[in-house]
């Protein structure tokens, strides 16, 4: 699923879902043009997951999807209420949707929701094919979230890479332990490497880390008939780094 912004002071074009959020005790902001019936937004009312679908009265919304964010919503109240949205629009078979907020300070301000929203939708739209023989593809090609603030772009842009990033992480944790080995991940490790310049992938396989002594690491994996290997990416930005961070993590070997 492709995920855009755009300005939503623009008029909203033709959707077969708008998805607009409001905090509880709040009435909710609708692009203009947009009506749904007096019921639904009465039954509305912005607590925390309590969402009311509608058929749209006027305008170029055919559905509208209202999202409650509860009480003080932030980041992960906007993430959970875009995924929501995203997986409804999988679950009625649609190819698009339209995601419209306002830039509200009490969530963080525009570049913050932007990122929070695309991160949702894109994590919400997650589905694991890789044990399907014949996996069934989404309907759902595009999804646009739309703010009339200059910096929500650069925040949906942020949250886009995090969301792939997620799910390439969720790929490689949902594969079995036979299939998911310390070489199919440093093959994984490697890919990775290959899209872009600034990320360099170096694998040290157990002679190489013997050598540099490390028994405990070569101890746990000797658990194992599969060899352990060592994955050292690096990743070098534009800019003179500030600083250096060195994040570190373990995979169990695999015991087929």
């Amino acid at each position: 699923m492709r995920i855009t912004a755009t300005d939503s002071s623009k008029a909203l074009s033709a959707t077969p879902l708008l998805a607009v959020f409001a905090a509880e005790g709040e009435a909710p902001v609708l692009p203009r043009g947009v009506r749904i019936p007096a019921a639904a937004k009465k039954d509305f009312n912005g607590k925390a997951r309590r969402d009311r679908m509608t058929d749209a009265s006027g305008g170029p919304a055919e559905r509208v999807l209202l999202l409650g964010l509860g009480k003080e919503p932030g980041a992960e109240e906007l993430r959970r209420a875009a995924a929501r949205a995203v997986k409804t629009a999988m679950r009625l078979g649609l190819s698009s949707l339209r995601i419209y907020t306002s830039p509200v300070k009490a969530w963080g301000g525009a570049a913050a929701i932007g990122q929070a929203l695309a991160e949702g939708a894109g994590m919400g739209a997650y589905v694991y094919t890789g044990g399907k023989s014949k996996p069934k593809a989404s309907k759902l090609k595009r999804c646009v979230l739309g703010c009339n603030d200059s910096k929500f772009r650069a925040g949906v842009r942020d949250g886009v890479a995090l969301a792939e990033a997620n799910v390439f992480a969720r790929d490689l944790q949902n594969l079995a332990g036979n299939q998911m080995t310390p070489r199919a991940l440093a093959a994984s490790a490697r890919k990775l490497s290959t899209r872009s310049p600034r990320i360099t992938c170096k694998i040290m396989d157990e002679a190489a880390m013997k050598k540099m002594g490390m028994g405990l690491l070569l101890g746990v994996s000797r658990g194992s008939v599969e060899p352990a290997r060592l994955i050292h990416l690096v990743y070098r930005p534009k800019t003179k780094a500030k600083r250096k961070v060195r994040p570190s993590g373990k995979g169990s070997p695999s015991t087929p």
